[in-house]
C-alpha cells in the first residue's frame, strides 16, 4: 500500500505564528459562493490552496503536504494542473470523464517535480475539485478534502476520505465516531502525488434551490461534527457568513492545521 502520512500540527503559541490578519486569512466573495482559507492558529505557513473559476462554475480546495515549500508547491501544482486542463466543451460533454482527466494531469505534475528534486520528495496534495453545470454537480476527489451538500432533509457527504481510518470504518474495524481521532486518520492511501496506483473518485448530485454545498480542508471537518457543520452552514445569513462562521468556529476549536473552505448556495435559474 502507497500511504502519505500527514505531518502533526506543531504545538506553538498561537501569537507568535500570527503576522497580522491580512497575511492570515485570504478570502474572496461572489454572488452565492465564497471561499476562505486561514492559516490556523498553530502553523506558521498555509499549505491549503483553494480556486474559483470566473464563471463559478469550477471550485477547487487542495490540502498540500510534504514540509513548508513542498506543501504549498503540491497544492499549488494541483490546483494549476486542473485549471491547465480546464476545456469547457468537454468538461460540459461529460463533466465527470473531465474532472478525472484533469487530476490524473495533476497527479503527473505533482510526481514529476517529486522526482525532479530532493527537498520535493513525498510531497502530495489532498483535492476535491467541483464542476457545477445545469444544476448539476460532479466531484473529483483525491485524500480527505470533503464535499458536502445541506439540502431540505439534512446534510450528506458526498466524498468518503482515502484514508486508512476511513477504510478501517468501511472493513467495520472501526466504528464511524472513532475515525476523526484515530491516528489513521492522518494516514492517507491516496492524494495526489503519491505512488502507484491513482484512481480518484467522482460523485454526482442535482442540486435543488437553496441546497448549499460546503468544500473544506481536514482542518475544518475534523474540528467540527456533522451536527455543527449542518447548523453553521444552514444559517440563514448569507453564504459567505456562514462560511466564515465555519472557519472562525473550526479554528477556535481546534486551529492546530490549515483551514479552507468554499461555499455555494444553489438557486434555481
Amino acid at each position: 500500500m502507497n500511504v502519505a502520512t500527514r505531518s502533526p500540527a506543531r504545538r506553538k503559541r498561537a501569537s507568535a505564528d500570527r503576522s497580522g490578519p491580512a497575511q492570515h486569512r485570504r478570502m474572496l466573495v461572489r454572488p452565492h459562493l465564497c471561499a476562505i482559507t486561514d492559516c490556523g492558529k498553530l502553523r506558521r505557513e498555509n499549505q491549503d490552496d483553494f480556486y474559483l473559476s470566473s464563471n463559478d462554475a469550477l471550485w477547487i480546495v487542495a490540502d498540500g503536504m510534504g514540509g513548508q515549500a513542498a506543501g504549498d508547491l503540491a497544492s499549488a501544482t494541483t490546483i494549476n494542473a486542473i485549471v491547465d486542463g480546464m476545456s469547457p466543451r468537454r468538461a460540459e460533454a461529460d463533466p465527470a470523464a473531465w474532472l478525472t482527466a484533469a487530476l490524473q494531469l495533476a497527479q503527473e505534475r505533482v510526481r514529476r517535480l517529486a522526482a525532479a528534486q530532493r527537498e520535493y520528495r513525498g510531497m502530495g496534495s489532498a483535492v476535491a475539485a467541483a464542476y457545477q453545470h445545469d444544476g448539476v454537480l460532479h466531484v473529483c476527489h483525491a485524500g480527505d478534502v470533503r464535499c458536502y451538500i445541506l439540502a431540505a432533509d439534512g446534510l450528506h457527504r458526498l466524498t468518503d476520505d482515502h484514508s486508512l481510518a476511513a477504510s478501517m470504518v468501511r472493513a467495520q474495524l472501526l466504528a464511524d465516531g472513532d475515525a476523526r481521532s484515530h491516528p489513521g486518520r492522518n494516514v492517507l492511501e491516496q492524494a495526489v502525488g503519491t505512488a502507484g496506483r491513482f484512481d480518484p473518485a467522482i460523485t454526482s448530485r442535482r442540486l435543488t434551490d437553496g441546497d448549499r454545498v460546503l468544500l473544506c480542508s481536514d482542518g475544518v471537518w475534523s474540528a467540527l461534527d456533522d451536527d455543527t457543520i449542518a447548523e453553521l452552514l444552514g444559517s440563514p445569513r448569507p453564504i459567505e457568513r456562514a462560511a466564515a462562521e465555519l472557519v472562525d468556529q473550526a479554528n477556535a476549536a481546534d486551529g492546530s492545521d490549515n483551514l479552507t473552505v468554499v461555499a455555494y448556495e444553489h438557486t434555481a435559474g
